[in-house]
């Protein structure tokens, strides 16, 4: 605990925050709870309706689970435990039984853990698989679906976390709000019901996760789709939007897009559309999944090895181990580390790598059009393009090209040219403009004429910014 505070303390300092992952659906069956729990269903065992445990079903060749529901992996949700006699539910793996969340003793320690975490200052909570909470009452009913009881849930905690928001000891410490992400996995319409259900307010950000479909065979008129199907949604309701392109659960975007080419216009993409941009870490310099041979005996649980490929260690360094650690790494450090690395990439005369084009763009986040402006999109040809603009405050023009061939694109000419000035000036390219010719047209600080044809390659994009008294048709 010494070393959390020292860490935190450490973060506040510099301005920064600090989010924990909180887990409510599940834990290890090595806890505590769980280890008590399955000793037996007597009323004098405290534990006993901590988890879901059901009764099986007999079968012709001995006991069969309740019903036929499966779990995230495509397997039985249920696990005979042989302690008890009873099967308990594990939305996830048999490993992590879930909790039984309409106990309101689990209920309570639960809360009691989240107020502990903020009486020790961190600044929110990622709660993550929170769209699996509650099951279904009938066992008859599919599983799958998101229960009523799961928007009360985190009603409930949102509550909790805005009234120690507003508590004295945060009024005095200048730091009055804390912040909830729902980390889910449902379509546009079901993830925006977790801001708010029937007028009461829920997380702050339920995870948007519609580009991690983005891959190799995602062009641009599927990214358009994309961007559309989260941005029509979120216009109804005054919420802020979130965007990411990578996760724990998902292959890393550089292995999706089967190389580092499109890297830079995704990552300028991801930090110039509206809201909360969530980057997974190694995703800045272009890290890609690890490769795992199922006859090595890691250190990480066996029957997780086929998902760990995005989870390998942050390589820092072409030391061993990738600088990450001068231990046993859990998971193996992936190929090419030695070349994609934190320390090569900002390396003295090292070019203008994946990690500078990052943080070029990441600074325009400091801009009013950027953090709250209207989003407006088009498609052209190959060509995503965007205009962000707060009224009063300088306007950007954002273009990548997201297909397999170079295009053509006249932007005053383009569905939002009621949008665009006549001129607007390069901000932040993605540094793979090859031709010395192209390169010196598409520099930055250069003014473009937003009425002349702009020729783009795939893989190319652009930030133009424009001042907002700059004269309009």
């Amino acid at each position: 605990m010494d070393d959390f505070t020292a860490l935190l303390l450490s973060l506040h300092k510099q301005g920064m925050k600090l989010i924990l992952d909180f887990i409510p659906n599940h834990t290890s069956q090595k806890h505590r709870w769980f280890v008590q729990s399955r000793n037996n269903s007597d009323a004098s065992n405290y534990f006993r309706d901590f988890y879901v445990w059901q009764n099986g079903k007999v079968g012709a060749n001995g006991t069969l689970p309740p019903n036929n529901w499966l779990n995230v992996y495509g397997d039985s949700a249920w696990t005979l435990d042989e302690a008890r006699g009873e099967f308990y539910y594990h939305r996830y793996s048999a490993k992590e039984p879930d909790l039984n969340l309409n106990n309101p003793e689990v209920i309570q320690l639960l809360d009691e853990a989240l107020n502990f975490w903020l009486e020790n200052e961190v600044d929110g909570f990622n709660l993550i698989g929170v769209d699996h909470l509650f099951e279904p009452k009938d066992l008859e009913d599919d599983n799958t679906k998101i229960q009523p009881e799961t928007y009360q849930l985190i009603g409930h905690w949102r509550e909790l976390m805005n009234n120690f928001s507003f508590s004295e000891k945060l009024r005095k410490s200048r730091r009055f709000s804390r912040l909830m992400i729902a980390d889910l996995n449902r379509a546009t319409n079901e993830s925006v019901e977790f801001f708010e259900h029937n007028g009461h307010p829920g997380a702050h950000l339920p995870t948007n996760k519609v580009l991690l479909d983005l891959t190799k065979n995602c062009n641009a008129e599927c990214v358009f789709s994309l961007l559309n199907s989260w941005s029509d949604e979120i216009r109804t309701i005054p919420k802020i939007a979130n965007w990411q392109v990578g996760d724990y659960n998902t292959s890393r975007i550089v292995s999706r897009m089967e190389g580092k080419e499109y890297l830079n216009a995704i990552n300028m993409l991801l930090l110039t559309l509206p809201g909360t941009a969530f980057v997974y870490n190694g995703d800045e310099l272009g890290m890609k999944d690890v490769v795992t041979n199922p006859s090595i005996n890691y250190l990480f649980p066996q029957d997780l090895i086929s998902r760990i490929g995005q989870h390998s260690p942050m390589q820092w360094s072409d030391k061993p181990n990738a600088g990450f650690t001068l231990g046993t790494p859990w998971i193996p450090i992936a190929e090419g580390y030695a070349e994609t690395n934190v320390e090569a990439e900002t390396a003295h005369g090292s070019g203008t790598g994946h990690i500078k084009v990052f943080q070029s763009v990441a600074a325009l986040r400091q801009e009013p059009s950027i953090q709250w402006g209207q989003f407006s999109v088009a498609l052209n040809k190959s060509v995503v393009f965007f205009v962000r603009q707060a009224e009063g405050f300088a306007g950007f023009l954002v273009a990548v090209n997201f297909g397999p061939h170079a295009s053509t694109v006249t932007f005053r000419e383009s569905s939002i040219k009621d949008l665009l000035p006549e001129k607007g000036e390069i901000v932040a390219t993605t540094h793979n403009f090859g031709e010395t010719g192209r390169h010196e047209n598409y520099r930055e600080g250069t003014t473009i004429n937003l009425g002349a044809a702009i020729y783009l390659k795939p893989a190319e994009g652009i930030v133009l910014k424009w001042v907002p008294e700059a004269s309009f048709l």
